[in-house]
């Protein structure tokens, strides 16, 4: 969507490059977790943070400090020239380069943070093309595999043991990092490190040429400054979350590419790279509000279909073990039945901690704005009770621990008891700073997970060994009122209606998670252009991905309309709840957000002046920055760098401009900037990250292709 449809620009050098490979480095760096020392600076205010990534991802004018070598070339922690910076009155003071500010002896090349992310992109698409080639035998030998076991299962059809080998081919299904996090911190430190000169802050200020863009971006990166200061040396990734391996995993790259598309480029639709500049600058502003951290109801719409793929399979494994005779719930159909159920248990309770956690983060005034009891008699009465249960379990714990150490006392001798006192202090020293998350994620969802785990490999060992074959897993003692074993068939099935459980079982195992696959392989394909290390094969690549969706537009359509109508019915739905006082007046539905179409719409918030009617506030500066232009427009196309910043900026900045009132002076810019419902938006390191009504984008109506 940031290029025409019909062209795309090859060249290493241009926008569409540039932009190419920051949504690579953000989609890389989505699989890492950010530290807590960067997420807790700011009063658990992550939106510093996200503009510290914004700045690293999407700027071009930023200047950044000498350093010695190449990135690739320097250790974790670069040598950059400056100095530190100290507190003074219990502010912390921004640190200044040792050199002189007015020469650029200390600096690099203005546009060195452009090549950095250029040089990293592609060091990481070296890599991953050495390791999708065995991601993709293995694949193909799983299906492989898989089909071979389900012809041959159905040769001997039947019999007791294949019918349970099948059944667990099913259920098994397939769902250096260390690496690529070192280079991701030394770019992001190196970044850093540049915005805590106060020099620099205020050259890549001046580079803005609109005066409320300006005003707002000097307002950010100050405060961006601080926050730098405030992380010192901490790494920004700790560690590798990515494939479902930590839970709660807050993605950088939703919330930034959720924030940009509806800030930018939803509105601007096809071909919203058409003003470089501009759109440089929104990318790096973003919404004054929100943050790395926050629960979107959306991406229940991804965990469901994970939980159908899963269930399915494992369903289909059910319909196998349970239909075979002897008919009912033994062992191997009931361990696939406890596997489920436990399995279902912990994912209904992690997304409900998730939930809860989010709307508990900013305290209880943001649970009250998305809690049932929204009225003070409502809320007064949640929070005594609440209080109410606590100092109760509080207490029932205490009473068992001193009861506990009274026995431990009188039965262990003294050097014992010593030990276990030095051993539970050190416990407590652990696991008093740990999150609420974190205190559930070990005491009670790695408990249930580790037990689930060993159930799993028992029921695969007692199958592969036989150890099934036993009177009481032969027969469907599990079952109520006991249990039976057909001695006509209690090896192999002669029933007419085997043949039609097998095959509704493989049917449902195999089409899911064929569809699971076959969407795996879509996505990968349309999303390959980015991770291709070539632009010119990158380029035939995207081309491609374009006619295959015009082709499958109808598709989407249909799509489309039933989103329209959930989206309807959520936002009936939450007026409903708001008259009713259950839902806070306050919240406000997201909008659908960015649809993929074939053409290219001008702007309704664009000025109809001429771009050159305002010349750059920077000399020698062009809207295109000095890289290679997409498209080269005609004078009828060109458009000012002089337009009203978007709606998150104010309750009534996406609001088209005629061209009678494209002449505004900078002190009504002010004047709009520091209105009451402007001076009230969170800013970096002031207010919490709550989303507010005036931050909210309207639905933006979509252009059919």
């Amino acid at each position: 969507m940031a290029s025409p449809y019909e062209t795309v620009d090859v060249s290493r050098d241009s926008n569409f490059a540039s932009i190419r490979d920051s949504l690579y480095l953000l989609a890389s760096l989505n699989q890492y977790s950010i530290s807590r020392i960067a997420i807790e600076t700011n009063r658990n205010d992550t939106k510093p943070a996200e503009g510290l990534l914004r700045v690293a991802l999407f700027s071009k004018d930023l200047q950044l400090l000498k350093r010695a070598r190449a990135m690739h070339e320097l250790p974790h922690q670069q040598p950059v020239v400056q100095t530190s910076g100290g507190h003074t009155g219990g502010h912390t003071q921004q640190s200044q380069v040792s050199a002189p500010t007015d020469t650029d002896e200390n600096r690099e090349l203005p546009d060195e943070l452009n090549v950095m992310r250029q040089e990293l992109a592609q060091q990481l698409r070296e890599s991953r093309r050495k390791g999708v080639v065995p991601v993709f035998i293995s694949t193909v030998w799983f299906l492989f595999a898989l089909a071979i076991s389900i012809q041959s299962a159905f040769g001997y059809m039947g019999e007791n043991a294949v019918a349970h080998d099948l059944a667990l081919g099913l259920l098994l299904n397939p769902a250096s990092a260390d690496d690529i996090r070192k280079k991701l911190n030394r770019l992001i430190d190196h970044v850093r490190k540049s915005l805590m000169d106060h020099q620099i802050r205020t050259d890549f200020i001046n580079t803005i040429d609109d005066v409320a863009d300006r005003l707002e971006m000097e307002r950010r990166i100050e405060d961006l400054g601080l926050y730098c200061e405030a992380i010192r040396e901490a790494d920004f990734f700790e560690n590798f979350s990515g494939q479902g391996r930590v839970k709660w995993h807050y993605r950088a790259a939703h919330a930034i590419l959720c924030d940009i598309e509806e800030i930018y480029i939803a509105p601007e639709g096809r071909n919203w790279l058409r003003d470089e500049s501009r759109a440089r600058t929104y990318l790096v502003l973003g919404k004054p509000s929100g943050g790395l951290e926050w629960f979107d109801y959306r991406e229940l719409v991804q965990v469901m279909a994970a939980f159908i793929c899963v269930g399915a399979t494992t369903f289909g494994a059910w319909i196998l073990s349970f239909f075979t005779p002897t008919v009912g719930l033994g062992c191997r159909s009931g361990g696939y039945t406890i596997f489920g159920v436990i399995a279902t248990v912990l994912l209904i309770a992690e997304m409900g901690i998730w939930w809860w956690m989010d709307a508990k983060k900013d305290g209880w005034h943001q649970l009250q704005r998305r809690a049932t009891l929204n009225t003070p008699i409502g809320s007064h009465r949640l929070r005594t009770a609440w209080v109410g249960i606590t100092t109760g379990l509080q207490r029932l714990a205490g009473l068992c621990g001193a009861v506990f150490v009274s026995i431990i006392s009188t039965v262990l001798p003294s050097m014992v008891i010593k030990a276990l006192k030095r051993e539970r202090k050190r416990l407590e020293d652990w696991f008093t700073p740990l999150r609420v998350q974190q205190r559930w994620d070990y005491c009670f969802f790695r408990p249930l997970e580790i037990g689930n785990t060993i159930w799993l490999l028992y029921r695969i060992l007692a199958q592969t060994f036989g150890s099934d074959n036993t009177c009481d897993c032969m027969s469907s003692l599990w079952a109520g009122g006991g249990g039976y074993i057909d001695l006509t068939e209690w090896n192999i099935a002669t029933s007419k209606d085997i043949r039609r459980f097998w095959i509704a079982g493989t049917t449902l195992g195999v089409t899911v998670m064929s569809i699971a696959m076959t969407y795996i392989v879509v996505e990968w394909c349309m999303q390959s252009h980015l991770s291709t290390a070539d632009p010119t094969d990158a380029a035939h690549g995207l081309q491609q991905v374009r006619r295959f969706r015009h082709v499958t537009y109808p598709l989407r359509w249909l799509m489309h309309r039933i989103d329209d109508l959930s989206h309807a019915c959520e936002c009936s739905a939450v007026s409903v709840l708001k008259a009713a006082g259950i839902f806070s007046k306050t919240y406000e539905v997201r909008p659908i957000g960015l649809r993929w179409t074939k053409h290219s719409t001008q702007s309704r918030r664009r000025s109809a002046q001429h771009a050159s009617t305002r010349p750059p506030l920077v000399p020698g500066r062009n809207s295109s920055n000095g890289a290679v232009p997409l498209v080269s427009f005609t004078s009828a196309d060109e458009f000012t760098l002089g337009q009203t910043p978007p709606a998150a900026y104010g309750n009534d900045r996406r609001q088209s401009r005629s061209s009678d009132d494209t002449s505004i002076s900078p002190s009504e810019f002010r004047h709009h900037l520091l209105s009451p419902e402007a001076y009230s938006r969170s800013t970096f390191g002031r207010q919490s990250s709550n989303n507010s009504p005036s931050e909210q984008s309207p639905e933006r109506p979509v252009s059919p292709v």
